[in-house]
């Protein structure tokens, strides 16, 4: 229950956020939200099962709303708020903008802290490497371009504009790019020292003394599912699920399984070539794994072979169309020869997985002990990462096959067939967007509606929509100007520069943007303050503290570097 206490405090906190928001209009709807999710973390309909559904409308408030009604119990009961959300402008909404500002004007004293997966995140000494060593990953010379990029990434990495993920980048980069550059438990791993600064152990570093969590759905599903290893243990935490409608989809995706039925022999056959260089590679006491995972290979491609073989004499019966990508199975009742082949199946699948694990920490261990990396075993720790995770792939998709299926069958099972198309051209995020089409201008014209949407109804508009409206019209223009750098879309279109013109003169005043500014330098004069202070700690405590505080004031530096750029932009733009 919540005590009086607890009830003054949360409303003297509301009280202070309506000052400190301009524009603040009361909204009885939320207001409601909060009174409601206070009583159900406090355990005021239900003892123990504090569980409520809640759907608010755009515009309620419910960022602000949830804040209000959790986090006060939260730091009351000593529990960490993992706040999931489905969307990454969402989260990047409630790190950037609500919870600085919640913690701002809410006088309660609580770290915060983004939490993403490790392929979110690049690791610096790979960075490091290619521009030091180009060849060392590639099988032919790179581009001068990717080097020049590669040297960039570098610079913003030492000045702090870019924080080592893949959200934060101040400039595109192609998938297989950051393949090469993202971080990887056995490369990048916190026990070696040239990685213990490395961004995926920064933001880690991070959850130890977080009070909040924000977290995207896939993470906090395969999180609970792998026995928190990650977060902390779920009675220590108050969970809010925001975008839920979305959490169903997502759960179904990381419960189900997928793995490639044809064309394995080339990998199968590469991992084998690998295999055979291990051998002159490794000390004589990994032979024995080395020849374990060779014979769990055979046993996996012995088994998969008959499979392969009855795919190619059914695809004709069950795609009758040219144009048919999908064919599922009635009942999930498969072809009798695959439901006997699952379990061999997945038995070979999964000693495969464990022998290229072991394979791969020795190799790992002998790179560690090299002082100049060999390219050929840089190939190798690839093909044994990339063969791991295509038998795991492998043992999870036929370890459910083998799970007999009665009507009415409770697993649904489907053939896909991928489309071989061109590869198409994204210049840039679309759901920015409503409207999908290959022409840049179409694009251009639907900023152009929002702005006409603005300037016609922007007074009848609340504050806050306004501001989201603007926001959303400046992060169009931005991915906009970009896509208009490439010069065979240069010319389309002349529109651009009236978006931009309008957009800057819908932007924050100077004014605002210059407190702003003197905010976040006085936090980093406090962050600073608090590193000399932990770093005169010896102890291991200590050291990770330092670590969590470097990781803040590195988010620290590129806000108040954004809002510098801002300020830039604007006067310019007013100068024009």
């Amino acid at each position: 229950m919540l005590s009086d206490t607890l009830k003054q405090q949360i409303r003297t906190i509301h009280q202070q956020l309506k000052t400190g928001l301009v524009g603040y209009q009361p909204r009885p709807a939320q207001n409601k939200l909060i009174a409601e999710i206070a009583s159900i973390v406090a355990g005021h309909y239900h003892r123990h099962d504090r569980v409520g559904l809640i759907e608010a409308g755009t515009g309620t408030g419910k960022s602000l709303a949830y804040l209000l009604g959790t986090l006060p119990y939260a730091l009351n009961q000593k529990k960490t708020l993992i706040i999931a959300t489905a969307t990454v402008a969402l989260q990047e909404q409630l790190v950037l903008k609500d919870l600085p500002f919640f913690h701002q004007h809410s006088g309660l004293s609580f770290n915060f802290t983004l939490v993403k997966g490790r392929q979110r995140y690049a690791c610096i000494e790979r960075l490091h490497q290619q521009i030091q060593q180009p060849m060392l990953f590639a099988s032919m010379a790179p581009a001068p371009e990717q080097q020049q990029l590669l040297q960039r990434l570098s610079t913003a990495w030492q000045e702090r504009r870019w924080l080592g993920d893949r959200d934060s980048l101040p400039e595109s980069i192609s998938d297989e790019l950051w393949y090469s550059l993202q971080a990887d438990a056995h490369y990048c791993s916190k026990t070696q020292g040239r990685h213990l600064q490395c961004p995926f152990h920064l933001s880690r570093a991070e959850i130890t003394d977080s009070h909040v969590l924000v977290v995207n759905h896939s993470l906090l599903i395969a999180d609970l599912l792998n026995g928190n290893a990650v977060l902390p243990q779920p009675e220590e935490c108050i969970y809010v699920i925001d975008e839920a409608h979305h959490l169903a989809s997502c759960a179904r995706e990381l419960l189900s399984a997928n793995a490639q039925l044809a064309d394995n022999s080339r990998w199968l056959e590469q991992l084998r070539k690998s295999l055979q260089q291990l051998q002159n590679i490794l000390p004589d006491t990994a032979l024995r794994d080395i020849l374990k995972l060779d014979d769990a290979v055979s046993d996996f491609y012995a088994a998969l072979k008959p499979v392969e073989r009855s795919l190619a004499d059914y695809q004709p019966r069950w795609f009758t169309e040219k144009a048919q990508l999908e064919y599922r199975f009635k009942h999930a009742a498969l072809p009798k020869l695959w439901q006997q082949q699952a379990e061999p199946l997945w038995q070979s699948a999964q000693k495969a997985a464990s022998g290229a694990e072991k394979c791969l920490t020795e190799l790992q261990v002998k790179i560690a002990e090299q002082r100049k990396p060999i390219k050929s075993w840089y190939n190798i720790l690839q093909d044994l990462a990339f063969a791991r995770q295509r038998f795991e792939q492998q043992q999870a998709l036929w370890q459910l096959v083998h799970q007999e299926q009665r009507e009415p069958a409770w697993q649904a099972r489907w053939l896909s067939k991928e489309a071989k198309l061109g590869k198409p051209q994204h210049w840039f995020d679309s759901s920015l967007f409503s409207c999908h089409s290959p022409d840049l201008a179409d694009y251009v014209l639907d900023s152009l509606r929002h702005l006409d949407h603005l300037q016609r109804q922007g007074d009848s508009l609340s504050v806050a929509a306004r501001q989201r409206l603007i926001e959303r019209l400046n992060q169009q223009v931005a991915a906009l100007t970009l896509a208009f750098r490439n010069r065979e879309v240069r010319q389309q279109s002349h529109s651009i520069p009236r978006t931009k013109a309008v957009v800057q003169q819908l932007a924050a005043s100077s004014q605002q943007l210059y407190q702003q500014l003197s905010e976040y330098q006085q936090f980093e004069n406090r962050l600073l303050d608090m590193v000399r202070l932990a770093e005169r700690d010896n102890s291991s405590e200590a050291t990770n503290k330092t670590l969590a505080l470097h990781a803040r004031l590195g988010r620290c530096r590129k806000a108040i570097n954004e809002v510098e750029q801002a300020i830039q932009q604007l006067e310019s733009g007013y100068r024009k």
